[in-house]
């Protein structure tokens, strides 16, 4: 696995906020990779939040961003996902690889 792949790190473009955090989001890792991310949950009692980050395509990018593909669809069709644990300051504490299929629908 190549360091800080899953890191975002360029070209960031939140799709939608809830007024606390980035709940959907995308940019670029330092590779030029295009990486789409999202908030899947929260964990009050280590004060941080997990998301995933996943790959796209050119394609599966103006497809979701048009609303021609869903956000599932895209899950389903990558074999790995990155799950990230944030602090609620933005400080990783933890990123790993995940094969898609381990999650839940």
């Amino acid at each position: 696995m190549i360091r800080d792949f899953h890191k975002i790190v360029s070209n960031l473009y939140v799709l939608f906020n809830d007024g606390d955090n980035d709940v959907l989001y995308s940019g670029t890792n330092e590779y030029g990779n295009r990486i789409l991310g999202a908030i899947v949950g929260e964990d009050d009692d280590n004060n941080s939040l997990r998301y995933i980050h996943f790959m796209v395509s050119d394609e599966q990018y103006f497809g979701f961003i048009n609303r021609k593909i869903s956000l599932r669809a895209i899950l389903d069709k990558n074999e790995s996902v990155f799950i990230v644990d944030k602090t609620h300051s933005g400080r990783e504490i933890s990123a790993n690889l995940m094969p898609t299929e381990e999650i839940p629908s």
